[in-house]
């Protein structure tokens, strides 16, 4: 079975697997299904996102706030800063309190609020499913373009070609309401 991972991220270092949550649909899938069914008025999350109307909802300036936030949690390289873990706890509440169901919202949320109190956190990211390559394990070019051994992902290390694909929820979405 699939699971998703959440790390916590260190302002320098690799970042550092915090939990493990079993059968990773029931965090990603479950937000994909709810907002097509929400805004699309079906469940196809699978057809909305291969034509990008889904993951264009993020960026939807009529789609609540919330809404958009914990949709773009489930997106790649996504990283959310602890300043912010009080906003993203906010919206996944006040999601959570809308879409009843069986999912991963109240681990993730526990997680976040036990993070805020770790001094060595910096911000969290996903791995949102096992089943697919895990985006946190990078592996570096040397001089001879030859991998060196995987090793997980340090935001510290952000020029160098391995370690710059991440971006901040919230500085994004920030600079879309501007």
């Amino acid at each position: 079975m699939s699971v998703m991972t959440m790390y916590k991220v260190p302002e320098k270092g690799e970042v550092e697997e915090v939990k493990t949550f079993r059968n990773s649909t029931i965090f990603g899938m479950v937000i994909w299904v709810e907002m097509c069914e929400r805004y699309f008025h079906d469940r196809s999350w699978y057809t909305h996102g291969e034509s990008g109307a889904l993951w264009k909802l993020a960026k939807d300036p009529r789609v609540s706030e919330t809404d958009r936030i914990v949709l773009a949690t489930t997106f790649d390289r996504v990283m959310v800063k602890k300043e912010n873990f009080p906003r993203l706890i906010e919206a996944m509440k006040k999601w959570a309190d809308v879409n009843d169901g069986y999912n991963h919202i109240g681990g993730v949320i526990e997680c976040l609020e036990e993070l805020q109190q770790d001094n060595s956190c910096h911000a969290v990211c996903w791995w949102l499913t096992s089943s697919s390559d895990n985006p946190w394990k990078v592996r570096d070019y040397d001089e001879e373009d030859e991998y060196d051994d995987p090793h997980y992902y340090d935001i510290s290390k952000a020029d160098t070609k391995e370690n710059c694909y991440h971006w901040f929820l919230f500085d994004e979405l920030d600079k879309k309401a501007a």
